[in-house]
C-alpha cells in the first residue's frame, strides 16, 4: 500500500517541500526549462487510484489529470518554449563576399539585422560596413548585398522554425485521447536541423 510519501505531486507555483521529497517518491508532474512534464505513477493504492502529495504534506485524494483541452494547451505552450529555446541558441551559416560565417537566429541578431536593413534602405549605412558574426572576436566587412543575403538566410531559418511550431500545434490540437497526449513529444520531429 502506498501513502502520501510514495507519490509526489508538486504544483508548479509551490516550492519543493523542506528537506525534499522522499527518495521513493514518484514524480507525477514537474517543471523544467520552462516545459511542463506530466507523468502519472503506475502504482495504485489498494485499487483506489493514485494518492497525491502536496507541499504542505496533505493527502489530496486520487490524482485526476486535467481535461484534455488543458493538457493540449500546455503541450502547445511547451512547443512554443522549445521553439524559443531553439531560436535563441540557433544559428545559420551564410556565405557572403567575406566568406562563410555563422549568424545567430536570436532576438538580438534579428533586431540588429532589421536596423541595418533600414539603414541600407535609407542609404545611411556605409557600404561596406563592419559586422561581427556569431561567436567571432573581430568584425568582418560586408556589403549591402551581403546584408541582404544574411537577412534572407536568418529569415528563412526563423520561418522554418515557425512552420515547425505550427505543425506541432496542429498535431497537438488533433490529439484525441489521453494516451496520445501522454505520448506526444514536442522536442522531436518537424524541427529543422
Amino acid at each position: 500500500m502506498l501513502n502520501q510519501h510514495n507519490i509526489a505531486f508538486a504544483h508548479y507555483a509551490n516550492p519543493e517541500p523542506q528537506g525534499g521529497y522522499p527518495e521513493d517518491a514518484a514524480v507525477i508532474a514537474t517543471r523544467t526549462d520552462g516545459r511542463v512534464e506530466n507523468r502519472r505513477a503506475n502504482d495504485d493504492i489498494d485499487g483506489g487510484g493514485m494518492l497525491a502529495y502536496q507541499a504542505e504534506g496533505n493527502t489530496i485524494g486520487p490524482y485526476q489529470p486535467p481535461p484534455l483541452d488543458e493538457q493540449k494547451a500546455a503541450l502547445v505552450s511547451n512547443a512554443w518554449a522549445d521553439f524559443s529555446l531553439r531560436i535563441e541558441a540557433g544559428q545559420v551559416d551564410v556565405t557572403t563576399s567575406a566568406g562563410t560565417h555563422p549568424y545567430g537566429l536570436d532576438t538580438v541578431t534579428q533586431d540588429n539585422i532589421q536596423k541595418v536593413l533600414l539603414g541600407v534602405l535609407t542609404s545611411s549605412t556605409p557600404n561596406p560596413r563592419a559586422w561581427t558574426p556569431k561567436n567571432a572576436l573581430a568584425p568582418i566587412s560586408v556589403t549591402h548585398a551581403d546584408i541582404g543575403v544574411i537577412a534572407s538566410a536568418i529569415g528563412a531559418a526563423y520561418d522554418a522554425h515557425i512552420q515547425a511550431y505550427l505543425t506541432h500545434k496542429t498535431a497537438i490540437m488533433a490529439l484525441a485521447d489521453q494516451a496520445a497526449v501522454d505520448a506526444y513529444d514536442v522536442t522531436s520531429g518537424y524541427w529543422p536541423v
